[in-house]
């Protein structure tokens, strides 16, 4: 009795089974709107419940959200031109980019820009370097007429025939040392905004022993970030004439590169020298105090300025495993 009993309850329960299993459709387990949910629309490998980017582009990596890996590319901010033999003046066709690199001085206040002026080796070497600085100062009377930079952020530097591109003379590509470089520059992030001074005494230009370690610190730095770059710029008092004030600053200027050159071999291209004379006076030349502190070198240092650009990575192991797969089900 007991037997029958459990056949017939067991042959009930696959009845019910039975039926319920023939009018169940496997489309009407979920709702249509939440099944809708678990379906990857983009093809990125994430459900649409958990794809947090919906539009990812097809073949990039993602995260656990389904949002593409983003990779930021950084590039310098830099313009070059090239110049026929003897001549200064800037073309017409180099304004717009011009025009990006004026309004990247805007976007960004406290940058500077050093121009280079560069001639080939034909001529003397002193009518080269008057050369090499009337382009560079074309560029910059063009940055300041045209695009209203101030005069004060721009580093204007002539180095003549000393930093060829191209070393070989009877080369056909010797133009390539015909050229105006200009770079964008900023103060570290941990820039004070004051400047390393070094005083000197009246008509001197070489650098004492106590000068030499108060520049310490700028050669730590310099050894510990030797990309960065490092501008001295020599000023007088205006107790001397035009002339002797420019070339003083600027050999002041040169005694302390010289130093950092040849003692600590700090890269020639990390340094930029200038002589101001006296036309940038720190304080009034009305007193013999006054004058004194006037009398002086400026160290600072600068970084290039970069641009970032985010790119989106693309899924190379991924894909390939895809293609490989695909061929072979193909074969």
């Amino acid at each position: 009795m007991n037997q029958s009993i459990a056949r017939i309850a067991i042959l009930v329960c696959f009845i019910i089974l039975s039926l319920g299993c023939a009018s169940v459709h496997a489309t009407s387990l979920y709702p249509t709107s939440f099944k809708a949910q678990l379906q990857d629309s983009d093809r990125d490998g994430v459900i649409n419940l958990r794809d947090l980017c919906p539009n990812t582009p097809q073949g990039s990596a993602i995260d656990n959200n389904g949002c593409a890996l983003i990779n930021t590319l950084y590039h310098n901010v830099r313009f070059q031109a090239q110049f026929d033999t003897n001549q200064y003046q800037l073309d017409e066709s180099l304004h717009n980019q011009l025009a990006e690199l004026a309004e990247t001085l805007k976007t960004h206040p406290n940058s500077l820009i050093c121009i280079e002026g560069h001639t080939d080796s034909q001529g003397s070497p002193y009518y080269n370097f008057l050369l090499s600085k009337k382009r560079a100062d074309a560029l910059a009377e063009h940055l300041i007429t045209r695009f209203h930079i101030a005069p004060k952020r721009i580093i204007r530097i002539g180095y003549g025939q000393q930093r060829p591109v191209i070393t070989h003379t009877e080369s056909a590509d010797t133009k390539q040392n015909r050229r105006v470089v200009a770079r964008i520059l900023m103060p570290p992030k941990d820039d004070t905004g004051t400047p390393w001074r070094i005083p000197f005494k009246l008509n001197q230009y070489r650098i004492s022993e106590q000068q030499k370690t108060s520049l310490q610190p700028v050669v730590l730095r310099l050894i510990q970030q030797p990309e960065s770059f490092v501008l001295i710029a020599g000023h007088t008092d205006a107790s001397g004439q035009y002339q002797h004030n420019m070339r003083l600053s600027q050999q002041r200027a040169e005694q302390v590169a010289k130093y950092l050159e040849k003692t600590h071999a700090i890269s020639e291209y990390s340094i930029m020298t200038l002589g101001y004379g006296a036309t940038r006076p720190l304080v009034e030349n009305d007193t013999a105090y006054h004058r004194q502190l006037n009398r002086r070198v400026e160290v600072r240092l600068l970084e290039q300025m970069q641009v970032s650009q985010q790119v989106v990575l693309p899924k190379w192991t991924i894909w390939s495993v895809d293609k490989l797969e695909n061929s072979l089900q193909s074969n």
